[in-house]
């Protein structure tokens, strides 16, 4: 019987697209057959030898997240902001001149397919090209130790939806004004 563990690492490739429902069958018998002989092995062991995925590709996606292990030379990540559907946002510190930024950093998951990885450094790439006053300014886009991401100016500040669900609806005219800015 496969773990949790090995069960959420597996709905996360599902969902990713990187694998196909057949892979992820198959690397679950292989794991149960395992078990079988007295050998407890995560499911990443049991993909690696069904051949879904190459050796140590998941590497990563089983290691401590960014914020545990620091992966990044110039960049010390202290907090997580928030999560969406391929990337995790941190607050760190640029640490040469102590400069506060945002660095967004792709899910190892998603990094395993190359057309998450394209979107991904197609984004950072358009941020960093666009300059108004009303959008975070984008730095630097970069690869290190495995992990895809880009920097971006630190905004200390309440969202829109913070102050709605603070205050309540916004009225017309403020959520015009909100509106317009972006």
């Amino acid at each position: 019987m496969a773990t949790k563990r090995d069960l959420v690492l597996a709905k996360r490739l599902l969902a990713a697209g990187v694998l196909v429902e057949d892979q992820v069958k198959a690397a679950l018998r292989i794991q149960e057959q395992w078990r079988e002989q007295g050998r407890e092995v995560p499911i990443e062991h049991a993909l690696y030898a069904s051949k879904a995925l190459p050796q140590n590709a998941l590497a990563l996606v089983t290691a401590p997240p960014p914020l545990q292990s620091q992966p990044f030379a110039n960049y010390r990540l202290e907090a997580q902001l928030g999560t969406g559907g391929l990337a995790t946002v941190y607050a760190g510190v640029y640490t040469p001149n102590d400069t506060p930024v945002a660095v967004k950093v792709l899910d190892p998951v998603y990094a395993l397919r190359d057309l998450h990885r394209q979107r991904f450094q197609h984004e950072a790439k358009l941020h960093i090209g666009l300059e108004h006053e009303n959008l975070v300014a984008g730095y630097e886009v970069g690869l290190q130790n495995g992990y895809h991401f880009y920097t971006m100016d630190f905004i200390d500040g309440a969202t829109v939806l913070d102050v709605i669900e603070r205050r309540g609806r916004l009225g017309n005219e403020e959520a015009l004004s909100v509106t317009l800015q972006v």
